[in-house]
């Protein structure tokens, strides 16, 4: 009987869009979805499955498994440094992953930069928040409009439209995500109630 599986790539035509997706910080599901544009669909097949046989052959390890620590980031941190004096922790962190494969925690970072340069760490801190004046012609000028998963855990979404001049709440409308919930009809009728009258529709996706 003939095997139904379709053969793996050759490693040196898939490792490289491996491990560049794997640089850009997707997971092991979205690095094979976006590899697949690259390998002839028809004569060869991969799957999650046939990147977890690989990985530990090919060295993609997370950040838990590359334990990085100040003193093996020194290096290709002087050298970002170099190239962007005054980057912050945050995005040398993405930097340090696509550009030398370093996954590393932004709290190890913080400590080194901390260590090495406390000054620029203070300066960045007070340019983080500067006071903006808000402007509006009047009332509903402007909608500020915003969507919350706060209560996500319990399927229950919002989306919010905010009359900012005012503070006035112009609509307040649950979305329940019925996937995985039970939510009875007395608790939606007692949102109904409780978001009343802001909220006048309750959205249910199933």
């Amino acid at each position: 009987m003939p095997n139904q599986h379709k053969p793996l790539p050759p490693d040196d035509e898939i490792k490289p869009w491996v491990q560049y997706y794997w640089d850009l910080g997707m997971n092991q599901k979205t690095v094979v979805e976006n590899v697949l544009d690259h390998i002839d669909m028809a004569k060869y097949g991969f799957s999650v499955s046939s990147l977890k046989q690989k990985w530990g052959e090919w060295d993609l390890l997370s950040t838990w498994q590359q334990k990085h620590t100040v003193e093996t980031i020194q290096a290709a941190v002087q050298e970002t440094r170099e190239r962007f004096p005054h980057m912050g922790s945050c995005s040398m962190v993405y930097l340090l992953r696509q550009d030398y494969s370093m996954r590393v925690p932004e709290c190890v970072v913080t400590e080194y930069l901390k260590m090495h340069e406390p000054d620029a760490v203070e300066q960045r801190k007070h340019k983080k928040w500067k006071r903006k004046r808000f402007w509006a012609a009047g009332i509903n000028d402007i909608i500020a409009i915003d969507q919350h998963d706060k209560w996500r855990s319990f399927g229950l979404f919002f989306h919010v439209g905010i009359e900012p001049f005012v503070g006035w709440i112009v609509w307040l409308k649950p979305v329940v995500e019925w996937r995985g919930f039970h939510l009875s009809p007395k608790v939606i009728q007692g949102l109904r109630i409780l978001l009343w009258p802001t909220a006048k529709q309750i959205y249910i996706i199933f």
